[in-house]
């Protein structure tokens, strides 16, 4: 009997150099992901991976999908996090409406991803929703990490 095999790869380039201190930070560094012209067209997820000192060492584009949702897989979130060795991840989506209020499928994502991070041993940092204008509701700040 024959068993698949599994083969991965991990090109590091470096995303920035600055230390994710702050909300700002991470949403500036998020919203330079997302192609502008479609932000409020359809809805994207991205991850953003760090190491110990919080500085980025991966990013992953998980999912685009419709005007009103996007499906993420959350065991492809943790095979790129496991893959890049990332110590810290925060997450990102957009809405398309422009609307910043977190639904309650965006706050069982977060939170399902969240309690994934604590058995994995990964620092959960940050959840961001981004409206194409540049405004941003960061579950951190909200005091809901």
């Amino acid at each position: 009997m024959e068993v698949s095999e599994l083969g991965l790869t991990y090109k590091k380039r470096v995303i920035s150099e600055d230390v994710v201190n702050s909300s700002i930070v991470l949403s500036r560094l998020f919203m330079g992901m997302y192609d502008k012209d479609l932000m409020d067209y359809r809805e994207s997820f991205f991850v953003l991976f760090f190491d110990k000192a919080l500085k980025p060492i991966g990013m992953y584009r998980v999912s685009e999908g419709g005007t009103s949702c996007t499906v993420v897989d959350v065991k492809m979130v943790f095979s790129a996090a496991l893959l890049c060795g990332a110590s810290a991840m925060a997450i990102s989506h957009n809405h398309p409406s422009g609307s910043l209020k977190p639904s309650l499928e965006d706050n069982k994502l977060t939170n399902k991803i969240k309690e994934s991070c604590k058995l994995l041993d990964i620092r959960f940092v940050d959840h961001i929703i981004l409206a194409s204008s540049g405004k941003y509701f960061s579950y951190l700040d909200e005091g809901l990490v």
